[in-house]
């Protein structure tokens, strides 16, 4: 009797002490909301579906991709700023859209609002022309701009979007003055220039590759270091003497206050299905450029980076 009352008593302490001090849950117990800030099918949704197998794969849990466009990215971002610090809501943010919003408006964000990930990765600048255009160079761009201040046309995907900045960039840099023509979209852009209804276009590299390699566009030059590996006939601006260097990103941030141990978990989960060599593949292939940095220093230069942006577009007003 008295062996069964102390079997007894050692179950009842079990069960006591499981229920009192449980034992602590290893993070994440469900699945982690991935806020993209823009519609199903953007370049920005796809590169958040290309990585998130990977990201399930370290991270040991599902990434679901929650798609919030609207306001120019801000409806997305906000969402990530306004959740709930727990590890369960993460996404990406776009830069240089991400501070132009800051600069232009009042915005339910602020870059405070968020803790770094990851650097994700993005695409350079470009200018391109018509394939059946006059205007060969950069320096017949050039010309032709200074003789008709004003007049040449150049389509982009959006007003305070990041192609309208690399415009500006290159504009102001230059000396010029173009006649800038808004799209709802680097698409209805493209199309644009094919009909000869805009002469120029400003959109990124990883955008044009198809309509270069097939012969449609012609690139003036990329707003990059060094050529593109896909597009290694097309010279830098940076080669042809204008030191312009241009190109959007994107960031995998959380909201402000995550536990550090969170914190840790999610970096190292997204430094290692980001610097994945199958993931790394995926991303050249689309034309992309991608390098990992530290995310306290990554968020180091976009503090940095926002000042050069607020002060060009200040410049243009």
């Amino acid at each position: 009797m008295k062996k069964i009352f102390a079997m007894s008593l050692v179950a009842l302490v079990i069960v006591f002490c499981s229920t009192v001090f449980p034992a602590e849950a290893k993070y994440p117990e469900s699945a982690v909301s991935f806020i993209v800030a823009y519609s199903p099918g953007g370049g920005t949704d796809i590169s958040a579906r290309n990585l998130k197998p990977y990201v399930d794969k370290y991270l040991g849990g599902t990434l679901a991709i929650v798609n919030k466009p609207g306001g120019n990215g801000e409806i997305g971002f906000s969402t990530i700023a306004r959740a709930k610090p727990d590890g369960y809501t993460v996404g990406m943010i776009n830069i240089p859209v991400f501070f132009i919003n800051i600069y232009t408006r009042k915005t339910s964000y602020a870059y405070e609002d968020f803790e770094m990930i990851a650097p994700a990765g993005g695409s350079e600048h470009c200018i391109g022309v018509n394939a059946n255009s006059e205007i060969k160079t950069l320096d017949d761009l050039i010309s032709m701009a200074k003789e008709n201040p004003g007049v040449l046309t150049i389509g982009s995907s959006g007003q305070f979007s990041d192609d309208y900045l690399a415009a500006l960039l290159f504009m102001k840099e230059v000396g010029i003055s173009l006649n800038h023509v808004p799209f709802k979209g680097a698409g209805p852009a493209r199309t644009a220039v094919l009909g000869n209804h805009v002469k120029l276009i400003a959109f990124n590299v990883d955008e044009a590759i198809p309509f270069v390699q097939s012969g449609q566009i012609r690139l003036l030059g990329i707003m990059a270091e060094k050529r593109h590996e896909q597009l290694p006939e097309v010279p830098t601006f940076k080669e042809q003497g204008y030191g312009v260097i241009s190109s959007s990103s994107r960031a995998i941030v959380a909201p402000k206050g995550l536990d550090p141990e969170i914190l840790t978990t999610l970096r190292e989960a997204f430094k290692k299905a980001l610097t994945d060599e199958d993931y790394l593949k995926t991303v050249k292939n689309m034309g992309q450029t991608f390098e990992y940095i530290d995310p306290n220093a990554y968020a180091k230069e976009l503090a940095e980076e926002s000042e050069v942006i607020r002060q060009l577009l200040e410049s243009a007003d």
